[in-house]
C-alpha cells in the first residue's frame, strides 16, 4: 500500500522518497554536518546496531531451545506484514505518529525557545496500526468474518499484542544473556582528541605568545574479565604537539601499559565471578520453558478462556536476568527471568461452570439455539391453547361449557405469560452473548466494530434436534393458523337454533345449524387449498427427516459397545474407590440405572419402534386422512362433497357435516376407527414433535466422552517429568542455594595480587622508539582484614534464609500441582457421573414432552377440555426439557476444557507447527510413561536432565535420629557437607494429653 509522507518545517511539502533519507531545508546546517562528518571517524548506523542485536538474540534463544520439549520453531520478534501490529515504515527512522496538536506545539516552541526543526525529517503518518491489515481478513458479501476454532487461534497469534509482548520479553533476556558474555569478551576502547591553544605575550609571564596544536590518543586500551577474577587492561597512549611561535618545536610521547589485578580471597573464584553469566543463562534457559509453555497456555486462553499464565521475565536494564540485592560491601544476584508461576488447573467447585473463550462462545451459542427452540415451542403451545378455545367458544348447550372456558382462558394465560418470560430470558442472553464476543474480539487483538461470527461443529453432536425440523414445524404451524383464519371465516356463519327435544317433546333444545351463504363456496376452496403444503411437508418428511433420523438410530447402534465398556469401567472406578479409604471421589451408592447396558438396548429397541410407528402413520393414515380409500373419502373428498351438494342440504346436515367432519373432526369410538387420524392438524405438530424425540434420544444417546482414566499419583509424577514451570521452579531453588556461596565470598577478607607495567619512548622526537630502559614492572599484595563484617553478616543471614524461604516455596508449589491435579481428576469424575445423569435427564424431559402431547391431543380430539394444570405441565416440561439440554451440554463443554487443561497441566500439551493443540485423545494410565514427543524426533528418546528428587541411601543415614542433638562442627572443610543430627523421632499427639 502507497504511504504519502509529509514535511512540516515550511508549509507542507511531500517526499516520495525512502522514509529514513532526510532532507535538510537549511544549508548551514547541511555544512555544519559535513565539516564535522569530515573530522569524525565513520561509524555504523542504526540498522547494523539493530541487525547485530537480533542476530545474537535469536542465536541465544536457538542455543537454549535446543530439547524437543522446548523447541521454539520459527521463533522471531518480527511482526507479520499480515497483524494489525505491523508497522510498514522504516524500523530505524518510522515517521512521527499523530500527536495532540497542544501538546506537539511544545515540540516546537518550548519555553520560548525554538525546538529541534528535524522532527519531520522522517514524514508524518495518521495510522498507529498497520492500514492494510483487514485486507488479509476473508469477510464475507454481508461484511462478516467467519472464524473457526482453528482461525481464532491463527488470528490471536498474528494480532495479540500480550503474546507479541511476551515475544519481546524473550529476546530481551537474550539480549541480558549477551552482555554478560560481553563482560568476558576483549574489549577494545580506542578515541582522538585534538587542541588548538593560543597564548597572549602575558599569559606566560615571558613577553611572547605562542600557539600550540596538540593530537593526543583518547582511552586506546584494550581490557578483558576473566573467570577466575582476574582483569587484564593493556593501553596505549600517543601525544604529538607542534609549537608554531617561540621555540617552534614539536615533541612526542608514547606509552605501552598494562596492569593484571587478581583477587585471592574476596571476589575470586568462580562461584562469585561467574554468577551474573551463570544466573543470565540459566534465566534464558527458563525463558524458552516458560514461553513455551506460555504459547500452550495462549491456545487454552483462546479456545477456553483460561488463563495463559506467566510468561518470560527479566528486571531490566542491561543485566534484565539478575536483580542485584544491595548491601554494604556486598552484592547477591538471583534469578528472576523464567516465570516459575504456580500450579495450573482448571478444577473448581462448581460443577458445570460456563467456559471461556471459544468454547464458551460456542455454549452461548448452543444454549441461545436451545432457547429459541423453547421459545417456539412455548409459541406453539400457547397458539394450540388458543385455538382449542376458540373452538369452544363456537359451540353451544354443551354441559359445562362455561367452566371449561374459563379453565382454558386460565391455561392461555399461564401459557403466555411463560412465552413473554421465555422471550425475555432469550434477549437478555442474546445480549450477554455480544458482550462477550466484543470481549473476545479484544483478545484476538481485534477492533470491537468488525462483524465476527463464531462457527466451528465442535458442537454441532449437541444440535439433538435437527434445525430444518424446527422450519418444518414452523411452516406447519403457519399453515395451521392459515387454516384456523379460513375456518374461523365459516364459523362465524354458524348459529343456533330452537328446537323440540325428540326425548321429551315439551323441551326445547339448541342446535347449531349452517345456511349456506354466498362467500362459502371461495372460503371452502381456500380451505383445500391449506391442505396442499401439509401433503408437501409430509413427502419432506418421508424423504429426508424419517431418513436423517434412522441414520442417528444407526450411529446410537454404533455406539451402544463403546457406551458399555465406558459404564462398566466407570462402575468399576466407583467401586473401588468406595473401598478407598482416602478416596479422590467417596461416591455413596449410585443409580445402577445409568450403569444399566439393558437400560441401553431398551432405548434402542424403543426408538425403533417409535419410529417405526410414525413412519407408519406418516405413510398410510396421513394418506388415508387426506384422500380417504374406497367409500372413505377423506378429508379433501368430503370438501369436494360439500361443494357438489352442499347447497341442497338442510342447516342442521351442513352443519354436521362440514364442523364434524372437515373443520373439527373428533376420535371415532367405534372399533374399526382405531388407530386412525382424526384431526392431521392436531396429530401432525404432535407427530413432529414426537420425531423430534425420537432424534433427541439416538443423538444424545450416542455422544460419548474422551476416556480421563489415571490416577492422581500417576499424574503427579508426569507433571513432575514434562512441566516445564517444575523445572524452572527446581532451578529457581538451586539458585537461592548458589547465592548463599555467592554471598559468603563477601565475609572474607580481602587478598590482591597486582602486577603493572609500562614501556615509553626513548628519543621525543621519534613516537616510536621504544626502549626498555624506559620502562617500568611493578608486583605487589594488597590485603584487608575482615573486621567489619557487619553488611557483609547480614546479607549472608539473608541469604541462608532466603534459601530456605526457596524451599518452601518450591513444595508449596508442587503441593499446589497436586492440588490443581487432584481437583482436575475428581471434577472430570464428577462431570463423568453427571454426564450420564443429565443424559438421562434430557430422555426424561423428552418423555415429559411426548406425553403432555398425547394428553393434550387425547383431550382436544374427544372434546374434553384442557385439565386444569395442562398449561402449567406443558410450560415446566418445555423447562426441563431446556435445562437438561443445557446442562447435557455444558457437562461435555465442562469436561473437553478439563481434558484440555489436564493435558497442560500434565506437561505433555503439544502443539503443531501453525499452534493448534494437537489432540493426546485417550489419558489414560499409561499416559506420558513414554515420551510423547518420541514422533517429532523420528523415535529417538529425548531424555531429560535427571532431577534430583529422591535422596541418596547413603545421605539418609546420616540424617537417622539420634539420642542427643549436637550442632554441626565448624571445622569442616570447604566443600564438605557435615549433617545437623536430628533429634529422636516421636509421633505428633493427635489430642491434647490429659492433665
Amino acid at each position: 500500500m502507497p504511504v504519502e509522507y509529509v514535511g512540516k518545517r515550511s508549509g507542507t511539502r511531500q517526499s516520495s522518497g525512502h522514509p529514513c533519507n532526510r532532507k535538510s531545508g537549511d544549508f548551514r546546517y547541511v555544512l555544519a554536518a559535513l565539516v564535522l562528518a569530515a573530522f569524525a571517524a565513520p561509524g555504523c548506523n542504526r540498522a547494523y546496531y539493530r541487525r547485530q542485536a537480533d542476530w545474537d538474540a535469536y542465536n541465544l534463544v536457538r542455543e537454549k531451545a535446543n530439547h524437543p520439549h522446548w523447541d521454539l520453531e520459527r521463533y522471531t520478534i518480527a511482526v507479520d506484514p499480515r497483524s494489525r501490529m505491523y508497522d510498514p515504515f522504516c524500523a530505524d527512522c518510522p515517521p512521527i505518529p499523530p500527536d495532540d496538536p497542544v501538546a506537539h506545539e511544545l515540540m516546537h516552541c518550548v519555553d520560548n525557545k525554538r525546538g529541534w526543526p528535524f522532527w519531520h525529517d522522517n514524514g508524518d503518518t495518521a495510522n498507529v496500526e498497520n492500514p492494510a491489515w483487514p485486507a488479509y481478513l476473508e469477510f464475507d458479501a454481508r461484511g462478516a468474518l467467519t472464524v473457526s476454532s482453528q482461525d481464532a487461534v491463527r488470528i490471536a497469534l498474528l494480532n495479540s499484542p500480550n503474546y507479541q509482548q511476551n515475544l519481546e520479553q524473550l529476546y530481551l533476556s537474550a539480549l541480558d544473556v549477551s552482555f554478560e558474555r560481553f563482560r568476558f569478551d576483549t574489549q577494545g576502547f580506542a578515541g582522538y582528541e585534538t587542541f588548538f591553544t593560543a597564548d597572549g605575550r602575558l599569559r606566560g609571564g615571558g613577553g611572547q605568545s605562542s600557539s600550540i596544536f596538540e593530537a593526543n590518543t583518547r582511552n586506546w586500551r584494550l581490557q578483558r574479565l576473566f573467570s577466575t577474577g582476574s582483569e587484564l587492561v593493556v593501553g596505549f597512549a600517543n601525544s604529538l604537539v607542534w609549537q608554531f611561535s617561540g621555540p617552534d618545536d614539536y615533541s612526542t610521547n608514547t606509552l605501552i601499559d598494562f596492569a593484571l589485578f587478581q583477587p585471592l580471597l574476596r571476589d575470586a573464584g568462580r562461584e562469585r565471578v561467574l554468577e551474573r553469566l551463570t544466573t543470565a543463562e540459566r534465566a534464558l534457559l527458563g525463558n524458552v520453558r516458560i514461553m513455551e509453555q506460555y504459547r500452550q497456555g495462549f491456545y487454552l486462553s483462546i479456545i477456553t478462556g483460561r488463563g495463559a499464565g506467566p510468561g518470560p521475565s527479566r528486571s531490566g536494564g542491561v543485566i534484565g536476568t539478575t536483580q542485584e540485592v544491595q548491601t554494604t560491601g556486598s552484592t547477591a544476584f538471583a534469578l528472576t527471568g523464567g516465570g516459575a508461576g504456580g500450579g495450573g488447573g482448571f478444577g473448581g467447585d462448581s460443577a458445570t461452570p460456563q467456559a471461556g473463550g471459544y468454547m464458551g462462545l460456542l455454549q452461548d451459542q448452543q444454549q441461545i439455539r436451545n432457547l429459541e427452540d423453547n421459545v417456539e415451542r412455548q409459541r406453539a403451545n400457547l397458539y394450540r391453547l388458543e385455538e382449542f378455545l376458540n373452538e369452544l367458544k363456537t359451540r353451544s348447550g354443551e354441559a359445562g361449557l362455561v367452566g371449561n372456558i374459563l379453565n382454558q382462558d386460565l391455561q392461555v394465560a399461564q401459557a403466555r405469560q411463560a412465552l413473554l418470560s421465555a422471550e425475555n430470558t432469550l434477549v437478555s442472553a442474546r445480549n450477554t452473548y455480544q458482550a462477550s464476543l466484543d470481549q473476545f474480539k479484544n483478545t484476538l487483538g481485534l477492533p470491537p466494530q468488525i462483524c465476527l461470527e463464531i462457527t466451528d461443529p465442535m458442537l454441532d453432536q449437541f444440535q439433538l434436534i435437527d434445525p430444518a425440523t424446527m422450519q418444518q414445524q414452523r411452516a406447519l404451524e403457519r399453515i395451521v393458523a392459515e387454516f384456523g383464519a379460513v375456518r374461523q371465516r365459516i364459523v362465524s356463519h354458524v348459529t343456533t337454533k330452537s328446537v323440540p327435544d325428540p326425548a321429551d317433546p315439551m323441551r326445547i333444545t339448541l342446535v347449531r345449524v349452517l345456511e349456506w351463504y354466498p362467500e362459502i363456496e371461495q372460503d371452502l376452496a381456500d380451505l383445500k387449498t391449506k391442505f396442499e403444503p401439509i401433503t408437501t411437508i409430509r413427502q419432506t418428511l418421508l424423504d429426508q427427516y424419517l431418513p436423517e433420523i434412522e441414520q442417528d438410530l444407526v450411529r446410537f447402534e454404533a455406539a451402544l459397545p463403546r457406551r458399555k465398556e465406558w459404564l462398566a469401567k466407570l462402575r468399576q472406578r466407583l467401586a473401588a474407590m468406595q473401598e478407598d479409604p482416602c478416596s479422590l471421589l467417596p461416591v455413596p451408592e449410585l443409580s445402577e440405572d445409568i450403569f444399566s447396558a439393558t437400560r441401553l438396548d431398551e432405548s434402542l429397541a424403543g426408538a425403533r419402534e417409535q419410529l417405526a410407528r410414525l413412519v407408519g402413520k406418516i405413510n398410510e393414515q396421513y394418506q388415508l386422512h387426506l384422500f380417504g380409500a374406497g367409500d372413505d373419502k377423506g378429508r379433501i373428498g368430503k370438501i369436494d362433497e360439500i361443494l357438489a351438494n352442499g347447497q341442497t342440504w338442510t342447516p342442521e346436515r351442513l352443519f354436521q357435516e362440514l364442523y364434524d367432519g372437515v373443520l373439527y373432526p373428533k376420535a371415532s369410538t367405534e372399533a374399526s376407527a382405531a388407530g386412525q387420524i382424526a384431526d392431521i392438524f392436531v396429530e401432525m405438530p404432535a407427530d413432529i414433535i414426537a420425531l423430534q424425540l425420537v432424534q433427541a434420544r439416538a443423538r444424545s444417546e450416542a455422544v460419548e466422552l474422551v476416556a480421563i482414566d489415571i490416577r492422581a499419583d500417576q499424574a503427579l509424577e508426569v507433571a513432575r517429568k514434562y512441566r516445564r514451570d517444575w523445572m524452572n521452579n527446581r532451578a529457581g531453588l538451586v539458585n537461592a542455594w548458589r547465592n548463599i556461596e555467592f554471598v559468603a565470598d563477601q565475609l572474607q577478607g580481602t587478598l590482591d595480587v597486582f602486577f603493572s607495567g609500562d614501556i615509553g619512548n626513548a628519543n621525543p622526537n621519534q613516537p616510536f622508539s621504544l626502549n626498555s630502559d624506559t620502562g617500568r614492572l611493578r608486583v605487589g599484595v594488597q590485603f584487608d582484614a575482615p573486621i567489619t563484617r557487619l553488611a557483609e553478616r547480614n546479607a549472608y543471614r539473608q541469604a541462608l534464609i532466603s534459601y530456605q524461604q526457596q524451599r518452601r516455596q518450591f513444595y508449596a508449589f508442587e503441593d499446589s500441582v497436586a492440588r490443581n491435579l487432584r481437583a482436575t481428576l475428581r471434577t472430570a469424575l464428577t462431570n463423568q457421573l453427571n454426564f450420564e445423569y443429565q443424559r438421562q435427564a434430557v430422555l426424561i424431559a423428552a418423555q415429559q414432552i411426548d406425553r403432555n402431547e398425547d394428553i393434550r391431543i387425547n383431550g382436544e380430539l374427544t372434546a374434553q377440555g384442557a385439565r386444569a394444570t395442562a398449561a402449567r405441565d406443558a410450560v415446566s416440561a418445555l423447562t426441563d426439557l431446556l435445562n437438561a439440554q443445557n446442562q447435557f451440554l455444558a457437562f461435555w463443554v465442562n469436561y473437553e476444557v478439563l481434558r484440555r487443561g489436564l493435558d497442560f497441566d500434565l506437561g505433555t500439551f503439544q502443539l503443531d507447527a501453525e499452534g493448534l493443540w494437537i489432540d493426546p485423545g485417550t489419558i489414560g494410565e499409561d499416559y506420558g510413561k513414554y515420551d510423547p514427543w518420541l514422533w517429532r524426533t523420528g523415535g529417538a528418546d529425548c531424555p531429560l536432565p535427571a532431577a534430583n528428587e529422591v535422596t541418596p541411601p547413603e545421605v539418609l543415614a546420616g540424617l537417622g535420629p539420634t539420642d542427643q542433638h549436637a550442632e554441626s562442627s565448624s571445622a569442616a572443610p570447604h566443600g564438605q557437607s557435615p549433617h545437623e543430627a536430628l533429634p529422636p523421632a516421636q509421633g505428633l499427639p493427635l489430642v491434647p494429653p490429659e492433665r
